[in-house]
């Protein structure tokens, strides 16, 4: 539990846990950039909130959760799939009752940060992320993380690198000195333990400061997270349609099972923790995935079957301007068959590992005496295809157009009967 030592003007007040604005119309957003391993420190903060969150976690090399099945422990993360917005992966704690999401980005915290809607909290140990040049600025870098922090919202300080340093009692001045004319109001230092199995610290000891924010950011939540969750573009009802498909498991190819990972420890504990290369996936039941996905905070939202234009030129064809791997998840929940080049099924499959079978590769390498053509009325592409189908049903497939945008003729030997074509150029032809 996070004990916080408030400074007011009487003394200190010693309270329990951190006064945090929580929203109703989506989740605490928590930024901690180039965390390395320490994103422990920030996960255990936001347990102690208690309220529904997404765990941003950034680095250049990130220090993913299967990255320490080498270490005393198991995994307590399962991985869910890939992010299209940003190289990374996405992690969920299917023991924890809150509804939350981890997610770990690859790349620059400056630039990252930029990409984000504005954070409820700020979590920082090494702020030395926003300045690869020179010596940092107090000034500029309190500047920068006020401009992309809610107005209320809290700068958290992990003093992790500066503990052991004779900058502690500097940063403390600085820090504590530096208002931006009230934009940043120092409130006082908290201190927790990390419960956590991985914690490169098992306690932490931070200053807590508040933004006064009045400027709005042009990143909106609910545009920002189709791309990193993408469950939030789906409807609720979508969710309750799939449960008649029966108690099916899915996987990820880089998940860890905490079972099997149990299971080597007993039979070699002799040599400490279990070792190995290939490691299993996780499977995780859609029952589970569905009761998670419906509890989600949404909000206002644009879902996809609400922009979908239907071109009667063309019967059984419709068309939808929008980018294929944002709406993976919406393609399963509605059971569609998606037909993609090698390439582009290899990102999906990352993506959405739940269309299994549902998810088809068509390459011109698997038909060497015919050219697949992807757009146009002498597409072929679909009938190249039809061999590779396993199954009889069907009636819906999805793919994207290729070529020169033209829309194919779908011939009536075709085995499904709807055709749903993904396009981000302006001019489709009918």
């Amino acid at each position: 539990m996070t004990v916080f030592f408030k400074e007011t003007t009487d003394g200190t007040l010693a309270t329990i846990g951190l006064d945090v604005n929580v929203r109703k119309d989506r989740p605490l957003l928590l930024f901690h950039p180039a965390c390395d391993r320490n994103y422990a420190s920030s996960w255990q903060l936001l347990l102690d909130i208690g309220a529904e969150f997404i765990h941003i976690c950034n680095d250049i090399g990130p220090a993913y959760p299967e990255m320490f099945r080498y270490e005393s422990g198991y995994q307590y993360f399962t991985r869910f799939g890939d992010m299209n917005r940003y190289e990374g992966q996405v992690y969920h704690n299917s023991q924890l009752e809150v509804n939350h999401r981890q997610i770990h980005i690859e790349g620059d915290a400056r630039q990252t940060l930029d990409t984000l809607p504005l954070v409820d909290i700020y979590y920082d140990d090494y702020p030395y992320a926003l300045f690869h040049e020179g010596r940092m600025d107090v000034k500029s870098y309190l500047e920068k993380i006020s401009e992309n922090v809610v107005d209320g919202g809290l700068l958290i300080f992990d003093l992790k690198n500066f503990n052991h340093s004779n900058e502690v009692e500097n940063w403390s001045h600085k820090l504590k000195q530096e208002s931006l004319g009230g934009k940043v109001e120092y409130l006082g230092r908290a201190e927790w333990l990390n419960l956590t199995d991985i914690a490169l610290h098992k306690s932490s000891t931070a200053f807590v400061f508040k933004i006064h924010n009045e400027m709005d950011k042009s990143v909106q939540f609910s545009e920002w997270v189709k791309g990193v969750i993408p469950e939030y573009s789906c409807r609720n009802w979508l969710f309750s349609n799939i449960l008649s498909k029966g108690r099916q498991k899915f996987s990820h190819i880089h998940s860890i099972s905490p079972d099997h990972y149990h299971e080597m420890w007993r039979n070699h504990i002799e040599f400490g923790s279990p070792m190995w290369s290939d490691y299993p996936a996780v499977e995780t039941s859609v029952l589970d995935y569905v009761e998670y996905g419906k509890s989600i905070k949404r909000g206002d939202q644009t879902y996809l079957d609400d922009s979908i234009k239907k071109y009667e030129k063309k019967p059984g064809i419709r068309t939808v301007k929008a980018n294929i791997f944002d709406h993976l998840h919406w393609l399963w929940l509605n059971n569609y068959t998606v037909i993609l080049r090698d390439k582009h099924e290899k990102k999906a499959r990352r993506i959405c590992p739940m269309l299994g079978q549902k998810l088809i590769s068509v390459s011109s390498n698997q038909n060497p005496n015919s050219k697949i053509r992807w757009s146009g009325d002498k597409s072929n592409a679909f009938e190249a295809i039809e061999s590779k189908l396993e199954t009889n049903d069907c009636s819906r497939v999805a793919s994207i157009i290729y070529g020169n945008g033209e829309l194919p003729t779908k011939t009536q030997s075709s085995k499904f009967d709807e055709l749903l074509i993904f396009h981000i150029d302006d001019e489709i032809k009918v």
